[in-house]
């Protein structure tokens, strides 16, 4: 199964049925493979996502998938908002973040750092296609073509609870 092709078809078949909800479709995600496969699917909206909304949107998004039936074989259907520690799917949605801490893995290293494909440092900057993480003082150019996943992440929980998010 092309889990690319998978996910462009599902992006095509649930984001108008999440924007007729009201909501907007942040990203996807297929985890596994086939005869396990969990669709993973992130909404949002001004304001913030209820338990409800979440509920709605998979009630609809499941019967979608029934009728449409692009996905070979089973496969688990989750619906949530995407949190505080967000997957970031687009260099867009990399770009609103710039100056957060960032976990991003890459599906092979890159030929200027063979052997790496980790890294978690500070999100200085995207460019185009390109994103800009400084580890360690070192700053990586990193594609997002090349990103298997990229997530921000917390490293003051006090300020989180204080209400300010980075």
């Amino acid at each position: 199964m092309d889990t690319t092709n998978l996910a462009d078809t599902l992006e095509r078949l649930i984001a108008p049925v999440v924007a007729g909800l009201g909501l907007e479709l942040y990203g996807l995600e297929l985890v596994g493979g086939e005869g396990q496969l969990i669709v993973r699917v992130y909404i949002e909206r001004e304001g913030g996502v209820t338990i409800d909304d979440c509920a709605t949107v998979s009630r609809h998004i499941g019967l979608l998938l029934d009728v449409e039936d692009p996905i070979p074989g089973r496969y688990a259907l989750e619906v949530s908002s995407p949190g505080l520690e967000r997957p970031l799917f687009t260099p867009a949605q990399a770009a609103s973040h710039v100056g957060a801490t960032v976990e991003v893995r890459l599906h092979a290293p890159l030929p200027d750092v063979p052997g790496r494909r980790n890294f978690k440092g500070e999100l200085t900057g995207v460019n185009g296609d390109t994103m800009h993480v400084a580890v360690d003082g070192v700053s990586y150019a990193l594609p997002f073509s090349h990103v298997a996943k990229c997530r921000l992440r917390i490293t003051d929980w006090d300020a989180v609870k204080k209400g300010a998010h980075s």
